[in-house]
């Protein structure tokens, strides 16, 4: 995987990072466990490869595969969503730095406005990655948002895959201006029939919340997805999908493995004893 960037790293650096990893002893002792920590490493190194390589070359197609890698990470262990928002924190960052160089630049501030407006725009940085989609060409000019860089769409990527996984963050939300607790989310509202499929479910309060949080942020995102460029987002979120919807974790293999083999010999060990 260093070898992909090489020209980032040389040959030589490449390859002594190649080196590193495999003979690590923190990641051959990880690796040794039939879990999923390793391969959840090797995602999250998938992901920064493509971003990387994708700043460097801005072809799509590491776009594509940031997205694929990015959701075998959320497919694989709950750790990538710290991963992920290091990522997050770090192009907003990058973002926001970009935006304040222009601004100085075109606006010729001095150093105390550029501080100022450095620490003004990175919690809102994300926003305007978000918003500038949505925004007609002349208001992008006006707001001097019309050209952003590369790092920008790959925070747009990444923030509008990953936003639908934050849909728990609705709960602490609830709990603090609504004063709801465990037992009102866990409370019964009604019973729904979905034919063949199921019979009768009964729907919680913390269900019907959590459906509509998740369809909201999936319109939010497609809206803000498809207005920035529809051919490359519908791609990434297709590779998105089906790498997440194809994929078993190899743990779950192993571990299904384990309780096959635990059931065969404690059943081989009750027939001797009978």
């Amino acid at each position: 995987m260093p070898l992909l960037l090489r020209h980032r790293l040389g040959r030589t650096g490449a390859l002594l990072a190649a080196a590193f990893i495999a003979l690590s002893p923190t990641m051959l002792y990880f690796s040794r466990f039939a879990r999923e920590d390793i391969h959840a490493t090797f995602w999250m190194l998938a992901l920064v490869v493509c971003l990387w390589r994708y700043l460097d070359e801005g072809r799509p197609h590491w776009l594509y595969l940031a997205a694929g890698a990015l959701a075998l990470g959320f497919a694989t262990k709950e750790t990538t969503y710290l991963n992920v928002g290091v990522f997050l924190i770090f192009l907003n960052l990058w973002v926001a730095h970009s935006l304040t160089t222009r601004a100085r630049r075109e606006g010729n501030l001095d150093n105390i406005g550029t501080v100022c407006l450095f620490i003004l725009l990175v919690p809102f940085a994300w926003l305007v990655v978000a918003v500038r989609p949505l925004l007609s060409g002349s208001w992008r000019k006006f707001l001097g948002v019309d050209e952003l860089p590369r790092h920008a769409d790959v925070l747009l990527v990444l923030g509008t895959l990953s936003a639908p996984q934050l849909a728990a963050l609705i709960q602490p939300v609830l709990k603090t201006f609504l004063g709801w607790t465990d037992a009102d989310l866990a409370r019964h509202m009604f019973t729904i029939n979905l034919g063949p499929l199921s019979q009768h479910e009964d729907v919680t309060r913390e269900e019907f919340v959590g459906f509509f949080t998740v369809a909201g942020l999936i319109g939010a995102t497609a809206a803000v997805g498809l207005r920035w460029n529809l051919r490359r987002w519908l791609i990434a979120g297709a590779c998105s999908t089906s790498s997440s919807a194809c994929y078993t974790p190899p743990s779950s293999l192993t571990r299904t493995a384990s309780v096959r083999a635990y059931g065969a010999r404690w059943t081989t060990g009750c027939s001797s004893k009978t």
